[in-house]
C-alpha cells in the first residue's frame, strides 16, 4: 500500500475514533431536565441526587427516579431516556394532609349517621351526646348537644342505625335512651335490666338483640322490640359452652354472628347455630357490608394478632396481608377497606394508613403528615363523599383528607 494512502487512512481512523468519543461524551447521551415544585424537592436518579431545578446527562435507557420533599408525597416513576434527546419533567408534588382536630373536648363512641352525612359521639368528658352535621365541610360544620349532661362512666354506647335511640351500659345495668328527635326537654330513659350482656340493633331499627344470663342459670339469645317489650327467646346457649358472646347482625337481617373464642352463625329463620371456625383464638368478628364475608381477628400461639377473612361457611379462610384490629378498619365498599396499621417496631410512630382489596390483596397507601405527635387511629368513619376519614385519636375526633401515593 502506498505509504501516503496508509497515513491518510490512519489519520481518518484516528479522526473517526475521536469523533466517536466526542459523540459519546457530548451528543450520544440524553438529558433529563427537571423543575419540581416545591423548589426544595430533591431528585434521585442513577446514583445522583440534586436539589431544585437542574439537568442530568444520562445514557439511553430506562431509569427509576424519585422526587422527595419534606411534607410532600414521594413521586416515583420509571422514565425512558432517548439518545440525544431531552426529557422534561415538571412535577408538582402533592402536599401531605395533616389530621385536623374537630371535636370539642374528649370524645368516645364515634359513629356515622344513617345518611352518612354527619357524626354522633359522646363528649364533654363522657357526659353528653353530640351530633355533628355537615362534618365534611369546615365552613358549615355544626356541633349540637343532643342530650343534657347526664351520662357518667359509660361502658358502652350504641346508637340505633337511624340515631333516634341508643342503648348504653353502666356498671349496674343497661338502658334505652330515646332522643325524641333531639328534644332535650322530652327525652326518655328506660331501664332494660341488669342481666343483659352484649346488645345490638337490628338493621331496620325496630328490634334489639342481646345475650341474657341470670343467676338462676338462664343463658339465652333474646330478640325484642326496641323498648324491650315482646321478648322472644330465640336460642338457648345452656348446652353449647358459650357464655356472653359478642354479636353482629347481618345487613340482610337473616343471620347473627356469635363470637366467643370461635365464630358461629345463628340463622334467624331456622333457629340453628353453625360453627364457622375451629381452634379458637378469635377475639373479634364482623360481617362485611354485603353480608357475604366475615372479617375477624385471631391471636396465634405467639400472641400475634392477625386480620382474617372467610366466607360464611368457613371453607375459604385466608389471612389478610395487614396486621391490625377491627376497631381500626372501615369498609369503603364491599371489596375494599381502609385500615390503620400500628408500627410494631416503633411504639411512638403514627399508624400507617392503607386501602386493601380483599380479593386481589392490592394495597394503596394514604400518606399523611403529623406535627401534633403520634396518631393512633380508632373507630374510623367514612361519610358520603368518602374522601375524608374521621376517627378517634388521643380522645379527640380528627378529620384527614385521603391522598394516595399515586400521581
Amino acid at each position: 500500500m502506498n505509504p501516503l494512502v496508509k497515513k491518510i487512512l490512519i489519520a481518518l481512523g484516528i479522526i473517526l475514533v475521536i469523533g466517536a468519543i466526542i459523540f459519546m461524551l457530548f451528543f450520544y447521551k440524553g438529558t433529563l431536565v427537571f423543575n419540581p415544585n416545591p423548589s426544595t424537592a430533591r431528585i434521585e436518579v442513577n446514583g445522583t441526587s440534586i436539589t431544585g431545578s437542574g439537568k442530568i446527562k444520562l445514557n439511553p435507557g430506562n431509569y427509576n427516579i424519585k422526587i422527595t420533599a419534606a411534607g410532600y408525597v414521594d413521586y416515583l416513576k420509571n422514565i425512558n431516556i432517548e439518545m440525544t434527546k431531552s426529557t422534561f419533567l415538571n412535577i408538582t408534588l402533592k402536599k401531605l394532609p395533616e389530621p385536623q382536630e374537630i371535636s370539642q373536648g374528649t370524645a368516645q363512641f364515634l359513629t356515622a349517621g344513617e345518611d352518612t352525612s354527619g357524626l354522633f359521639y359522646l363528649g364533654n368528658n363522657g357526659r353528653t351526646a353530640y351530633r355533628m352535621t355537615n362534618a365534611e365541610t369546615a365552613d358549615t360544620r355544626k356541633i349540637d348537644a343532643i342530650t343534657p349532661d347526664i351520662f357518667e362512666k359509660l361502658k358502652f354506647l350504641g346508637f340505633s342505625p337511624n340515631q333516634l335511640l341508643a342503648v348504653y351500659k353502666k356498671e349496674m345495668g343497661t338502658y334505652l335512651y330515646d332522643f325524641n328527635r333531639y328534644d332535650l326537654l322530652h327525652q326518655e330513659i328506660r331501664d332494660l335490666g341488669s342481666d343483659i350482656g352484649y346488645i345490638i340493633w337490628s338493621p331496620d331499627n325496630e328490634k334489639i338483640l342481646y345475650y341474657f344470663q341470670t343467676k338462676e342459670g338462664e343463658k339465652t339469645l333474646i330478640r325484642a322490640n326496641k323498648d324491650n317489650t315482646n321478648q322472644e327467646r330465640i336460642f338457648n346457649f345452656k348446652d353449647t359452652g358459650i357464655a356472653n358472646p359478642a354479636l353482629d347482625w347481618s345487613k340482610d337481617s337473616q343471620k347473627i354472628l356469635v363470637i366467643k373464642n370461635d365464630i358461629y352463625i345463628f340463622d334467624i329463620y331456622t333457629k340453628t347455630l353453625s360453627p364457622v371456625t375451629k381452634g379458637g383464638g378469635i377475639t373479634e368478628a364482623k360481617f362485611s357490608p354485603d353480608s357475604q364475608n366475615i372479617i375477624f381477628n385471631k391471636v396465634d400461639e405467639n400472641q400475634n394478632t392477625t386480620l382474617n377473612l372467610t366466607d360464611l361457611n368457613g371453607s375459604n379462610i385466608r389471612e389478610l396481608s395487614i396486621k391490625t384490629t377491627l376497631n381500626k378498619i372501615v369498609w369503603l365498599d364491599n371489596k375494599n377497606l381502609i385500615a390503620a396499621l400500628p408500627d410494631l417496631a416503633d411504639s411512638n410512630a403514627s399508624d400507617k394508613l392503607l386501602k386493601l382489596n380483599i380479593d386481589t390483596f392490592e394495597e394503596t397507601e394514604f400518606k399523611y403528615g403529623s406535627t401534633i405527635g403520634k396518631i393512633s387511629i380508632i373507630s374510623p368513619v367514612l361519610l358520603a363523599g368518602k374522601n375524608k376519614l374521621f376517627f378517634l385519636s388521643n380522645n379527640s375526633i380528627y378529620e384527614l383528607e385521603l391522598i394516595s401515593t399515586e400521581y
